[in-house]
């Protein structure tokens, strides 16, 4: 049983894809921006409200899906729902804390912060000192958004391969609409919103991977139910039931 999650390299080459789109967006993010934030864009209603909800959906709206999946399992006893609901749960947190850290470093100032006009904007440990209008890269928003959708497409992988196409597909569309929420509210630059996707993204791959294939049990032998399984080589696999 390994004792933490590990990296692959597939994941060190996907995070690598995601800092390089990062770095590649950075010289059209006021562009961008503009676009988003055009006149005729901001006074459509539907983009309005539709904006509105998927950022609705980044904080709190996965977060809450995810417990609630997680608490609705336990009480139904479905255990791949309440695996799901966890999981989810627990990739939010890990990637957000990890966004956090690296957001509260960087100190880069938001689009409303210097009027869309300076996406360079950046002071070492700002974030930490002037609060979250200096708290750009990256969307912790659409970071969960990603985390969420990694842990969808990689459990339907596992346990509805003829459904997991179109699970992933959704899952991934959801969120990449809540990244494009974080850049019309004027709350994000698009290179925000791209290392934000990479670090949910890997996150969720990550800990679908560490607790199926690696067996590692991070906290789940107290939040999910109990049982004796059989792993991949044979060997009998102990889950712990928390009351």
């Amino acid at each position: 049983m390994s004792r933490w999650p590990r990296l692959t390299r597939a994941d060190v080459g996907l995070a690598a894809v995601f800092v390089g789109g990062t770095v590649a967006l950075m010289p059209f993010d006021e562009r961008i921006t503009h676009a988003l934030r055009a006149p005729s864009v901001q006074a459509s209603r539907s983009l309005s409200s539709t904006a509105s909800a998927f950022r609705v959906l980044g904080d709190p709206g996965v977060l809450v899906l995810g417990l609630g999946a997680y608490g609705a399992g336990r009480l139904a006893k479905v255990e791949p729902l309440s695996d799901i609901g966890w999981h989810t749960t627990e990739a939010i947190i890990v990637s957000g804390a990890v966004s956090a850290a690296v957001k509260y470093t960087l100190g880069r100032a938001r689009p409303y912060a210097v009027a869309d006009s300076n996406a360079h904007d950046y002071a070492f440990w700002r974030g930490f000192r002037k609060g979250g209008a200096y708290q750009s890269l990256p969307s912790g928003h659409v970071t969960a958004a990603f985390a969420a959708a990694g842990v969808l497409a990689g459990e339907a992988r596992r346990r509805w391969p003829n459904r997991s196409p179109w699970i992933a597909s959704a899952a991934y569309a959801s969120a990449t609409l809540v990244a494009l929420s974080r850049i019309y509210h004027d709350a994000h630059w698009a290179s925000d919103v791209m290392l934000g996707a990479g670090i949910g993204t890997v996150a969720g791959r990550v800990l679908v991977r560490a607790h199926h294939d690696d067996r590692w049990n991070g906290i789940d032998r107290w939040l999910l139910p109990s049982g004796v399984s059989r792993g991949d080589r044979g060997e009998l696999l102990l889950r712990w039931r928390w009351r």
